[in-house]
């Protein structure tokens, strides 16, 4: 488990988490980032490398600043 969760990430630090979940070629199969502040785009970009990841299970994003309006 890796856990992130109140670390004060924002969309800025998306890229990161990205870049991580696509090259990581650990079996890590689950990934914390509750309460961050990912935003709406920060969101979607942990999305797409989640898309690409193979080995996760489980992702908690609970409290990211994020909503259905974008």
């Amino acid at each position: 488990m890796l856990s992130v969760a109140y670390c004060g990430i924002e969309e800025s630090g998306a890229r990161a988490i990205f870049e991580f979940l696509i090259f990581s070629h650990s079996s890590l199969e689950d990934v914390n980032l509750t309460g961050n502040a990912l935003g709406n785009k920060g969101i979607v970009t942990v999305f797409q490398g989640l898309a690409i990841n193979k080995s996760l299970l489980k992702v908690a994003l609970a409290d990211n600043k994020w909503d259905d309006n974008e």
